[in-house]
């Protein structure tokens, strides 16, 4: 019974197969028979289909034989187009991305209307067209540094420029300093270089050429984040740098005045904040803004905001801090004034408490007694340059939002038609500064007085009342 039931299967795939074979075999016959028939109809067009035939069997017969050299050249040619893609000519691209700003910022000391008031307005009144990492024109590390970046950034109004320095090599004797994206310990760096020197000098023959920019009456604010792991000789340079191309003219404010040297917290008894500062006293000056552990090297002499790096972590914040301490002047002990700025990131804004957020409001108005600065940056999470909802840190009064001018999104395309027509905007009332002065109180009526009286009621007898 097992053996039939074998056969019986045998028969069924045998004959399973032998169907297969004469469909494959029907198949292959109309096939051959459909292309024949093609073949015919273009042969009567005139087109030589058994040649091209021939030609296809020989290419891939040399491509068989030749499989090295075939993948040699699909290698190379890739290589030649990523060149072409993501290569050739990729700073000017990125750049000619920020045409689309149609911003043509004038000098605000052309505005007659604030620069005529009954009433001086100071810096903490304004808002500053400001851009972070201004030397990166692609991407965020990785990638290129350019001062064409930082040239487009002032043509498009800005007039913060954040710059980040480093010492030029892990294994130089005496680094010079240097542009660049990277991490300061181990002195890494993610871009490429590019001498602060050259960059300054750059600047310095931009931002105020009118043949260039229409706003070069206005202030320019240098952020300087130094990163220079501990090595204050590279701080040090860096302020020679800025004293050789800015001293002309006294560009740099502490050179113009000298109250604001060491961030104005040794300016006589009170200290010179410039959160006060009359803006009309600041055209056409270079302030300078420090990160970083310049305590004790030129630069700290020479810069007049400070402020701590958001990245810095919170138990590492007293190793960078500025604090107050007494210094002597003239053999005096006088106690050092506290003005620095306070820098977050677009995400740390974000996740502040109604409480918190307001006491930066508050700050910035200057409710406390006097007005203080804020800068806000955009949080770094990507290779990728990203933009963030600037309209929060203007509604709670930050003098300094940064944004990415080369990363034309949408919240950026904003941000330049808001500074389309001048680089420092008056805040509203609400959001500046105004210092109430209180009246001296009424001498009061010695009739109306709650002091104890004397008064003789007999002879050398007195009654209190």
């Amino acid at each position: 019974m097992s053996n039939a039931i074998a056969n019986s299967n045998k028969a069924a795939q045998d004959a399973a197969k032998q169907t297969v074979q004469n469909m494959g075999a029907m198949a292959s016959n109309a096939f051959v028979q459909g292309t024949q028939a093609l073949s015919d109809k273009l042969n009567d067009f005139g087109l030589p289909v058994e040649a091209l035939v021939d030609k296809r069997q020989k290419a891939i017969k040399w491509v068989s034989d030749n499989k090295f050299r075939v993948i040699g050249g699909i290698f190379i040619s890739f290589i030649i187009i990523f060149y072409f893609v993501a290569i050739y000519n990729r700073i000017d691209r990125y750049l000619s991305r920020m045409e689309i700003y149609s911003s043509s910022p004038v000098s605000l000391i052309s505005d007659s209307t604030i620069i005529n008031a009954s009433k001086d307005y100071i810096l903490a009144d304004f808002w500053i067209a400001s851009s972070y990492k201004s030397y990166l024109p692609c991407t965020n590390y990785f990638d290129y540094a350019s001062t064409d970046a930082i040239t487009a950034c002032l043509k498009s109004g800005a007039r913060l420029i954040d710059l980040d320095i480093f010492n030029s090599g892990i294994f130089d004797e005496c680094p010079e300093p240097v542009v660049c994206n990277g991490s300061e310990v181990g002195n890494w760096h993610y871009t490429t270089e590019l001498s602060f020197d050259k960059v300054i000098k750059e600047l310095s023959q931009t931002a105020f050429n009118p043949q260039i920019l229409q706003n070069t009456k206005d202030p320019l604010f240098l952020s300087l984040n130094f990163k220079t792991w501990g090595n204050k000789a590279t701080i040090n340079k860096a302020a020679a740098i800025l004293q050789k191309y800015f001293s002309d003219q006294q560009r740099l404010l502490s050179i113009a005045n000298t109250e604001y040297t060491y961030q104005g917290r040794r300016s006589g008894v009170n200290g010179k904040n410039i959160a006060k500062e009359p803006i009309k006293n600041l055209f056409g000056k270079v302030i300078i803004i420090c990160s970083g552990k310049i305590l004790g090297t030129d630069m700290d002499e020479i810069c007049n905001i400070y402020t701590v790096d958001p990245s810095v972590p919170e138990n590492k914040r007293h190793e960078y801090e500025i604090s107050t301490k007494m210094y002597k002047n003239n053999g005096t002990d006088i106690k050092e004034h506290d003005f620095q700025m306070k820098t977050l990131t677009s995400k740390q804004l974000l996740n502040y408490s109604f409480s918190e957020a307001r006491t930066i409001k508050n700050a910035n108005r200057g409710l406390g007694g006097t007005p203080s600065l804020n800068m806000i940056i955009p949080s770094q999470t990507t290779r990728k340059k990203e933009n963030y909802n600037c309209w929060i840190p203007f509604y709670y009064g930050c003098t300094f939002v940064c944004m990415n001018y080369t990363e034309p999104t949408d919240f950026m395309k904003s941000y330049a038609e808001r500074f389309r027509e001048c680089s420092l905007l008056l805040k509203p009332y609400r959001l500046r500064f105004h210092q109430y002065c209180t009246k001296d109180p009424t001498v009061q009526d010695p009739r109306l007085s709650f002091q104890t009286k004397t008064k003789l009621i007999s002879t050398g007898v007195y009654m209190d009342y």
